[in-house]
């Protein structure tokens, strides 16, 4: 039965440098940019595809 991710992308996505770099973009920056300078990078980005 084949997966849909081959071996290698299966082992990337488990590792430490991708729970990192998964965990500072959805959680770290987002917090950072709403809470300490009062803007969403997320949000602008969304308005801009929108427009």
């Amino acid at each position: 039965m084949e997966t849909s991710l081959p071996e290698g992308s299966l082992r990337r996505a488990f590792s430490p440098r991708y729970a990192y770099t998964w965990t500072y973009r959805n959680i770290l920056s987002p917090f950072w940019e709403k809470t300490l300078r009062g803007r969403s990078t997320h949000e602008l980005l969304a308005f801009l595809e929108r427009s």
